[in-house]
């Protein structure tokens, strides 16, 4: 296990937990972030106090020249974090040891177009990449041992970095796919109840490699909708989800994330509500947002986030249903808080 000196260590503490810590940054993410550059988009409010953007790489990769060549000024003139969202180690790929390379190869192709457009890549967010590695779509055969797929990731981190000296690395989990601490996952199946594995001694590995190969992660991603969070769904193999305390889970490894100095990025959204409307995104989303920032730490960044049928639109903020109208009020509710 990567350990820090204590006095840097210290210093990570007292940002995590201290009262001078930095208030949550905000960011956002929807696949029609190109609606931001369209004529008469409006959404001042969240234009002035959004602090980033995280694209989906095939959408990032499917906007036109001139689209790109917006984005890249939009981002720069307001001084806009970028992310991008992608899979890292890609389960479409070559099920052996030219994955890492194949993968990085793969996905900066689909970014050069941003960057050849005057677009800068702060951020690299990788869904899932042991996962797609242990557990490939299309019935193919995964790899068998964790270690495999951490070096194929190693090898990604390491190429894109070849490339893009300048950008950091966040791992993203689907955690109420996971069992965690020898727990169950949400959905309990498989022969262990836990679906894809116990996540803590895979993200230990995962850090701790990365840290001795000299391409660290910046931080840690988690995505688990509220639905999810507050045992509401119901699940395959748990006759009541709710007698479990999830967001309990989801603070033991924001605090373990933390404690270690790594950055902590909670993604905000609602299933239930992306399913049913812009106005239910909207209310569930916003309460997910009160719900967990009644806890301690607070994380290093919230991103409000839509992969759902809703919301339709991302602008305009002054629209009930739409996505910046959704950021918009959360930007409200943290800045009345803070």
């Amino acid at each position: 296990m990567y350990h820090m000196p204590w006095f840097v260590g210290a210093a990570c503490l007292v940002a995590a937990f201290g009262a001078e810590a930095k208030p949550p940054e905000v960011w956002m993410c929807h696949t029609g972030l190109d609606e931001l550059v369209g004529e008469d988009a409006e959404w001042e409010h969240v234009r002035e106090h959004l602090d980033g953007v995280q694209f989906y790489i095939d959408a990032l990769n499917g906007y036109s020249g001139e689209t790109l060549e917006a984005l890249a000024a939009l981002t720069q003139e307001k001084d806009l974090t970028v992310s991008v969202e992608l899979g890292g180690t890609l389960d479409f790929g070559p099920m052996d040891d030219t994955n890492g390379v194949w993968s990085a190869e793969h996905e900066l192709g689909k970014m050069q177009g941003f960057l050849d457009a005057g677009g800068t890549i702060d951020y690299l967010n990788l869904d899932g990449p042991i996962r797609r590695l242990l557990y490939p779509s299309g019935h193919r055969q995964g790899f068998e041992r964790i270690d495999d797929c951490v070096e194929q990731l190693l090898q990604y981190l390491e190429r894109i970095r070849e490339e893009l000296p300048e950008v950091e690395f966040f791992l993203l989990t689907n955690f109420p796919n996971w069992g965690w601490k020898g727990d169950v996952s949400y959905h309990a199946r498989g022969e262990r109840r836990m679906d894809w594995g116990d996540y803590f001694p895979v993200l230990e590995r995962v850090l701790t490699r990365a840290e001795a190969g000299d391409v660290p992660f910046k931080g840690v991603t988690v995505d688990n909708p509220y639905d999810y969070a507050i045992g509401e769904r119901p699940s395959i193999n748990l006759e009541d989800p709710s007698e479990i305390d999830w967001m309990g889970r989801i603070r033991d490894l924001q605090r373990h994330v933390m404690n270690l100095g790594y950055e902590f990025n909670m993604i905000i959204n609602s299933e239930t509500g992306g399913g049913e409307s812009g106005e239910a995104f909207h209310e569930r989303t916003l309460q997910y947002l009160e719900l967990f920032h009644e806890g301690e730490p607070k994380p290093t960044r919230y991103i409000i986030q839509s992969w759902y049928v809703h919301p339709h639109r991302v602008v305009p903020e002054t629209e009930a249903g739409t996505m910046t109208t959704v950021v918009r009020d959360a930007l409200q509710w943290l800045e009345a808080d803070e």
